[in-house]
């Protein structure tokens, strides 16, 4: 019996001997820590200077609005296409810097386009420098890390490849174009599961070129990075977000915040100012919206998409970033015996010049004849009064046909049923009222079955073809939307946008819908003549909750209705207390044993927490609840 008890105790603190060392990994490493195989990238000395020099030499992207205007929208989120939250997950390989690029890109091509297509991450992967196919080891690839500039210039180098029509990017859901390479590390011998010769490239999206900019002008000017931040947010791009964490500590201090808290509490990266980098590591994520909608400033927050798939306490895979903070915050680095200074944040804006009339990825509808004239027709669902509609009409812009109507923004004054908007040439015998002007187009724009009393007011967005531009002598500041009232013709305030590949695209608000005549201003330049002023007036998109119809379909097909996405300010949570682990009752020796070893658990969690608690104490603005 004694021999029996013997072997049990010595069993027993064979088992402690163990099991200390498995419940500390389990602990602190699975539960505690929550270390996700998030792929971050580590950047040696060289690399850091590398991102630093394309970040200051990086264009600056001025946004076409302005913050400070009278109604600017206090809520933004913007929804960028993706298969799912879950799937945007980029495991273990480190190319988060593609997925965040790729996000900026996709959302650029939905605003060009009018559809949501899930642009493709596999396809950069497979492609550039083959995936690490073949070449000499170790070798720079996807999942060794990048930044925005060689995101850009690789693509504008069409991914190293000589595929027909490129550069161009494809759909997520190309055969084998879905994400395949999570389980790869930035080991130097790893390569893509994916080679990139059995991807296909149909259908595809054309650009001209791709650039990356910064989105901050002045980062020690909290107010003005603040403004310009929203200022592209509410054109309803994304912005590409890359943070550095100087040393293992404060990825740790990420990680749990990440693993442990819930989407409603705000991060606060400014207290790693001043800190020495040693082993650091980067992340490139997606900033998506804002919300300034509390009265206290030091409550609003950045919205931003991780690519670290989702969880329990995160199922959109989403943060809160503290919007009022230190945007100058620095990390340092010893090179020899100087100090170097990098900021902590920075901000990219994806710059893409699409190609016009491209072959759509789903729903495509070529425009309809009627004796002549091309029509087109979107329908919305039911709307509440206020709500904003996007019609996308996407119109093409050919050399017969210089104008295109681009997509039609209503706000109704009442609630509306299913709404079709039609678009149609127009024409008119009275030439009269265009003396002066040359004329590009003139087209109708109906609600169909709407009382005009129902209508707030509209936003018109349209492209003219530069070559018809360069063919009359004039320039994007010659160019205005005219509107008939009540047979009189009137100027609309117009604002030049930006150009895409060899068209011009322009934004015009409206008080009502009729016909309207893409024109030039009296002053427009004409053999030499002075250029006209752009007007000032910013259109600002309303972005609470929206409806975008479905992609063209000419009048003479069937209509395909659109799907309603209502977009609801998030609820913010509580962070929880950590529930006490319960401690088991003595008895036999060896129920003795393992209430030791549960007593060593609660030692270590207890100890564990206190460490939390003492992060906490001295960083408190780190984990700010938003309540």
């Amino acid at each position: 019996m004694a021999g029996f008890l013997s072997r049990i105790l010595n069993n027993g603190l064979f088992a402690i001997t163990i099991l200390i060392p498995v419940l500390y990994t389990f602990l602190v490493v699975g539960v505690l820590a929550t270390d996700p195989d998030d792929g971050v990238f580590t950047p040696d000395y060289q690399e850091l200077d590398e991102y630093t020099n394309d970040y200051a030499n990086a264009g600056f992207y001025d946004s076409y609005l302005y913050a400070t205007s009278p109604g600017f929208p206090a809520y933004v989120d913007n929804e960028f296409p993706k298969t799912s939250y879950a799937d945007w997950d980029q495991g273990s390989c480190g190319n988060c810097w593609v997925w965040a690029a790729t996000a900026a890109v996709t959302q650029s091509y939905k605003l060009n386009s009018g559809d949501d297509v899930p642009i493709s991450v596999q396809f950069f992967n497979s492609n550039y420098n083959d995936g690490n196919i073949g070449q000499v080891k170790p070798h720079d690839w996807a999942c060794t890390g990048g930044d925005s500039v060689q995101f850009a210039e690789i693509y504008n180098d069409s991914l190293d490849q000589s595929y027909p029509d490129q550069p161009f990017v494809i759909p997520w859901t190309n055969d084998n174009a879905a994400y395949a390479d999570s389980n790869i590390t930035d080991a130097p011998n790893t390569t893509t599961n994916m080679p990139k010769d059995q991807i296909s490239t149909t259908p595809h999206f054309r650009f001209t070129s791709m650039q990356a900019k910064s989105g901050v002008n002045d980062p020690t000017n909290a107010t003005e990075t603040i403004n310009d931040l929203t200022e592209i947010l509410a054109e309803h791009r994304v912005i590409v977000y890359s943070i550095y964490w100087p040393n293992t500590t404060t990825l740790d201090t990420f990680r749990d915040f990440w693993g442990n808290y819930p989407e409603g509490t705000i991060y606060d990266p400014s207290y790693m100012d001043g800190i020495l980098w040693e082993n650091g590591a980067a992340h490139d994520i997606v900033i998506v919206g804002y919300d300034k909608t509390s009265p206290d400033p030091n409550d609003w927050y950045w919205m931003v998409q991780n690519s670290w798939s989702t969880s329990s306490n995160r199922p959109h895979g989403q943060f809160r970033l503290k919007m009022n903070m230190d945007y100058n915050a620095s990390f340092y680095k010893l090179n020899e015996t100087r100090e170097e200074w990098h900021t902590l944040q920075e901000f990219w804006i994806i710059d893409v010049n699409w190609m016009q009339n491209q072959e759509p990825a789903s729903n495509n509808a070529d425009p309809g004849d009627n004796s002549g004239s091309d029509s087109y027709v979107a329908r919305s669902t039911p709307v509440p009064a206020g709500q904003s509609i996007n019609f996308a009409i996407n119109e093409p812009v050919t050399s017969g046909d210089p104008v295109g109507i681009v997509s039609v923004g209503v706000i109704p004054t009442t609630a509306l049923g299913p709404t079709d908007l039609t678009v149609a040439d127009a024409d008119t015998a009275d030439d009269s009222a265009f003396a002066g002007r040359q004329v590009a187009d003139i087209e109708s724009i109906d609600l169909v079955g709407v009382n005009p009393s129902s209508v707030s007011s509209g936003t018109i967005t349209f492209a003219v073809s530069g070559s018809w531009m360069r063919e009359h002598g004039v320039t994007a500041g010659d160019i205005v939307l005219m509107r008939n009232h009540d047979g009189t013709w009137a100027e609309l305030p117009t604002t030049f946008d930006h150009v895409t590949g060899e068209t011009y695209n322009f934004t015009a608000t409206t008080p009502g819908f009729s016909s309207f005549a893409v024109a030039t201003r009296l002053n427009a330049t004409v053999a030499g003549n002075t250029t006209a002023t752009i007007t000032e007036t910013a259109t600002i998109p309303v972005t609470t909750t929206g409806i975008t119809s479905s992609p063209t379909s000419p009048l003479t097909a069937p209509v395909t209705a659109v799907t309603t996405q209502t977009t609801t300010v998030p609820q913010t949570t509580v962070v929880p207390a950590h529930a006490d682990i319960p401690a088991g009752s003595a008895g036999t020796p060896f129920l003795r044993i393992v209430a030791g070893i549960s007593g060593i658990a609660i030692a270590v969690v207890g100890g564990l927490l206190v460490r939390r608690w003492w992060i906490h104490r001295q960083n408190p603005a780190l984990f700010r609840k938003y309540d």
